[in-house]
């Protein structure tokens, strides 16, 4: 008697067959085809002798697969085929590119892009078993290695086009960079190049550590500001708190450095290899990878002493550091600090006690405002920007309760200085944070989502005629 059937004998129809049937279960599979296969199947659809893939041609996963390791597909008389180059992708001019089965082959032959091939794709294939492991289980997992996961991300999720302008075309984006003598590369988003929005897009995602998603969008008549940025993140806690979180202390004394003192909190990926916060130790997680990004807002070059410092506590050579600096008084300085809009929200969120297990998603906007060539204006616009216009919903689970007096606490108008500049604020307290009260940082409208009941709770709300009368100018 037939208690399963499965429409379709493509290599999914087939797998789900096999594994039914190896579970004792009677199968039969139907398919409308003349013959089996579906996206698998082949023909010689021009010349003879020529044999085209009528689908894919491609399936780099196959043998990684749970089904293919539990299954014996060579007795079933199943011989896997690996051509000497993987794919090419013609180019105009007559010119073209290849992948090879060896990154270092594939790097030889990108000319000056190699070097960068190289440090992209290298520590990723060499982690490919742990990264495989986490994106071949289904999407709701909690994952055993999520910062690699993310750098992976991070890499996969832009598209062609954009890493060939991350490689060659950098200056068209307001950016540069150089590489130390030991190899560490030193990005430029806004020192000596003059940085650009879509670089503070591309290093607000690299803090995220590719577990969230940075984009730009413009503002309807009724939001007041003509530029906004969104940000989202399935994955908040290890995005926001673990990776982009500026929370690694970096100083050097005139001493150290040979003039001038050094001061820089790092934010990015890199964070989670050095673990020198007690943060990781609350969310119990530290992160080993052959390679590091670590993001700085700062005004100039980090000295050698704090290069150092990094690569010892990293546990890196200098070819798999890379540092970005980029100052708040450039466009992409003030792009990527805006885009921590959700991250405000989470960490105060920690301080409120609230359990991050507890936590599902984020996603949150602010305005956009222009940068200042004024560092004290430059970075209080940015606070502005999230304390008195950032709106950011989270989800999560758990008790009503709790859920509703987050909702409560959240709101930056629970402080006692909502209302007045950050910068001068900023001031007013001697040029130091901890002086100013910490319920100020924190968006000014929040909506709580509880999964476990299906209630949304709201509160605070935005000031755009604050904002307006900080930033904007009738002409």
């Amino acid at each position: 008697m037939i208690t399963a059937v499965v429409v379709g004998s493509g290599p999914n129809g087939l797998a789900a067959a096999l594994t039914l049937a190896a579970a004792g279960v009677s199968v039969r599979v139907l398919e409308s085809a003349d013959e089996l296969g579906g996206g698998t199947r082949s023909a010689e659809l021009t010349l003879p002798g020529l044999v085209h893939d009528r689908c894919s041609g491609f399936h780099p996963l196959a043998l990684d697969s749970a089904f293919a390791a539990a299954v014996d597909l060579r007795t079933a008389g199943v011989v896997w085929r690996w051509p000497e180059v993987q794919f090419t992708h013609p180019l105009d001019g007559g010119r073209g590119a290849a992948l090879w089965r060896s990154v270092a082959q594939t790097a030889a032959e990108l000319g000056r892009d190699g070097p960068a091939w190289r440090r992209l794709f290298g520590p990723l294939s060499q982690r490919f078993g742990a990264i495989a492991e986490e994106f071949l289980q289904p999407v709701l997992h909690l994952p055993r290695h999520p910062v690699a996961l993310a750098r992976f991300g991070a890499a996969a999720a832009l598209p062609a086009a954009v890493l060939a302008r991350v490689w060659r075309d950098a200056e068209a984006r307001g950016g540069g960079g150089r590489h130390e003598a030991d190899g560490v590369c030193i990005g430029d988003a806004g020192l000596a190049a003059p940085g650009s929005g879509q670089a503070g897009l591309l290093v607000a995602e690299i803090c995220l550590g590719g577990l969230g998603r940075v984009s730009l969008r413009a503002g309807a008549a009724a939001s007041g500001w003509p530029t906004w940025l969104d940000v989202a993140s399935d994955q908040p806690v290890l995005a926001c708190l673990g990776s982009q979180y500026a929370g690694w202390s970096l100083a050097a004394s005139k001493e150290e450095t040979g003039g001038r003192k050094f001061f820089s909190l790092g934010s990015g990926p890199a964070r989670a290899l050095a673990a020198k916060e007690t943060l990781y130790e609350e969310l119990a997680y530290r992160d080993s990878a052959d390679s590091g990004v670590l993001v700085l807002e700062v005004d100039r070059e980090p000295p050698r002493v704090i290069i150092d410092k990094l690569l010892r506590d990293c546990g890196l050579q200098g070819p798999q550091l890379t540092l970005v600096v980029t100052p708040t008084t450039s466009l992409a300085g003030t792009t990527q600090v805006v885009a921590r809009v959700l991250e405000v929200a989470l960490h105060k969120a920690h301080e409120l006690g609230f359990p991050l297990k507890d936590v599902v998603s984020g996603a949150a906007s602010a305005p956009l405002p222009a940068p200042s060539p004024d560092g004290v204006q430059a970075m209080g616009r940015t606070n502005d920007a999230i304390l008195y216009g950032g709106q950011v919903q989270l989800v999560v689970r758990g008790d009503d309760a709790a859920a509703r007096e987050l909702a409560r606490r959240l709101p930056s108008r629970n402080a006692k200085e909502f209302g007045q500049s950050f910068a001068e604020l900023f001031v007013a307290a001697g040029c130091d944070f901890y002086k100013i009260d910490p319920a100020l940082f924190a968006p000014a409208e929040v909506w709580v989502s509880n999964l476990d009941s299906g209630s949304t709770w709201h509160a605070g709300a935005v000031d755009m005629a604050l904002l307006h009368k900080l930033w904007l100018q009738q002409a």
